[in-house]
């Protein structure tokens, strides 16, 4: 697994995070993001995590 979802609510947070491991291979150069605040679920965001986790399979 190189992705995780920890849920706002459940954690008492103010946004929901993705999470990727360093097995992902998302990276870009020196610096590059491994975690993402979610703050709402739509079509649009479900694509972008579509592609984020075709990306740390490849």
């Amino acid at each position: 697994m190189v992705v995780s979802f920890k849920n706002a609510g459940k954690f008492g947070q103010r946004y929901s995070t993705l999470e990727f491991q360093d097995s992902a291979r998302l990276d870009d150069g020196d610096i590059w993001p491994v975690s993402f605040a979610v703050t709402a679920w739509n079509d649009t965001v479900a694509e972008q995590v579509a592609r984020l986790v075709r990306a740390a399979q490849s």
